[in-house]
Formats: structure tokens, sequence, C-alpha cells
């Protein structure tokens, strides 16, 4: 994964991968975080929603907490 950020669903291969991910999305201009609404898991897991400004889509990032891989996917 580079610093593009990926329109289809994506798992990490790594926390690396993750971190990129995130600190594109934190810089971008085309992505805003806004609050998460219903939590994708309910034990806690580390997650993040973002509103796609181009589209009105809405993304959930969660971070990988092995040994599930974390994602990227449009909800």
């Amino acid at each position: 994964m580079n610093n593009k950020i990926p329109l289809e669903t994506t798992t990490f291969n790594d926390f690396v991968q993750y971190d990129i991910l995130k600190s594109a999305l934190d810089q971008s201009v085309h992505f805003e975080e806004i609050e998460v609404e219903r939590p994708c898991s309910p034990v806690g897991l580390e997650e993040y929603w973002y509103l796609s400004k181009t589209g009105d889509d809405v993304w959930r990032l969660i971070r990988p907490d092995p040994p599930y891989r974390g994602s990227w996917s449009k909800i």
C-alpha cells in the first residue's frame, strides 16, 4: 500500500500499512473524520469513521488487533 487512499475494502499485513493509511487520511482534504455512530465490534477495537467529501460515502478504519488484521471499508 502506498500513500494513496484506497477506494476498495482493504486489510492490513502489518501495523505499518495501517499507520500509513491513518496518516494519509488525517492529512487528506478529501476525507473528514466523523463520530463513530455504531462500532463494528462490541469488544472495543480502535475504530475511526471518515466522510468522503467527494462522494458523501462513509468509510470505517479499524486498527489491527491480532489475529484480526484490521480493515478499511465503506459503510
